[in-house]
């Protein structure tokens, strides 16, 4: 009987300048725990793997800053949309986050995020512990790239970022698609 030998995916091809190519395709998954104050180390850990055109990574860290938010905050945490955004230094706010971050059973849950990389292209779907909301109710995509005075702006401006934004029928679960430039554009 033969030992069983890991099967590893096979190493990026190398270029004869001995640049790695990109894999042509490749798939990640993170579970986070809860941490409001983690969200920007969370968009590093996704992005940080793969080097991508300086727009791109723009684009794409603040929409997974922002719907990683969400998740946390909307999602898991089950703190309304309307009692504040963290950012306008709203107290109650602020206490409610660090109340749920600790109590049972909101401390418990997760994010889980799923990556597919190819060579022109990420797919990425967040996917909270929530109950969902009604994403059917957002208002219509913003006209222009101001979206900053419509309700669920952080949505809007997340879906100008991507090619593609969409819910689950729960609500508790997006997924974005975002095409790539080459590297140097």
């Amino acid at each position: 009987m033969t030992t069983p030998r890991p099967v590893n995916p096979p190493s990026p091809q190398r270029k004869e300048s001995g640049v790695r190519e990109r894999p042509q395709h490749e798939s990640l998954r993170y579970v986070f725990s809860t941490e409001v104050h983690q969200v920007r180390w969370c968009v590093a850990e996704i992005l940080g793997h793969r080097q991508l055109a300086e727009a791109d990574a723009q684009e794409m860290g603040a929409a997974l800053e922002e719907l990683l938010l969400n998740a946390m905050v909307h999602g898991n945490l089950e703190i309304p949309a309307g009692l504040g955004d963290g950012t306008s230094n709203c107290k109650a706010w602020k206490q409610m986050v660090n109340q749920r971050t600790s109590s049972l059973p909101y401390c418990q849950r997760t994010v889980r995020v799923a990556a597919h990389w190819t060579k022109d292209c990420v797919v990425v779907t967040v996917s909270d512990m929530g109950h969902g909301f009604d994403w059917r109710a957002l208002p219509a995509p913003p006209a222009s790239e101001d979206a900053s005075e419509r309700p669920k702006r952080g949505i809007a401006m997340a879906r100008l970022m991507v090619d593609s934004l969409t819910y689950n029928d729960d609500g508790n679960e997006v997924a974005i698609v975002k095409r790539l430039r080459p590297v140097g554009s």
